[in-house]
């Protein structure tokens, strides 16, 4: 998987990738804050910590649009000025997640205590490959 190796920011556990990093010593939001700013700084894919990426316009053109995971077709939502708002299916307590760029192909969010990094592939059909395996197609 593209993020094996490096992020540790999506285990449920102690993390599973050997990190030994002093940060990783609390909760679990904590963790995965901490070690996804670490661990991507590491490999040169941040220059800034995420939220703080500055990107042009054409960064949330490409991803504006209704977007379905790919393994079951479902919507799960509609990306629009830099959030998703979730399909009612979800029934979840926000109906609004903010995303956050990383890099030019690369994106982040939080929900549920959990940081969920995306890599975006541009091609005939957009696609981002997240942390926890789901794979969303814009439609």
């Amino acid at each position: 998987m593209w993020f094996s190796g490096w992020l540790c920011g999506s285990c449920t556990r102690p993390c599973c990738q050997g990190c030994t990093r002093p940060c990783c010593q609390g909760t679990l939001v904590q963790h995965e804050k901490n070690c996804m700013v670490g661990l991507v700084e590491d490999f040169g894919k941040a220059e800034n910590p995420p939220g703080e990426t500055e990107v042009d316009s054409s960064f949330w053109n490409d991803l504006e649009g209704y977007w379905y995971r790919e393994k079951d077709n479902s919507c799960l939502g509609e990306i629009r000025g830099g959030s998703i708002i979730w399909d009612i299916q979800w029934k979840t307590a926000h109906e609004e997640t903010p995303l956050y760029p990383m890099s030019s192909d690369s994106v982040w969010f939080e929900r549920n205590d959990r940081v969920e990094l995306g890599k975006i592939q541009r091609q005939a059909q957009t696609r981002i490959c997240w942390s926890d395996g789901d794979i969303w197609l814009r439609k």
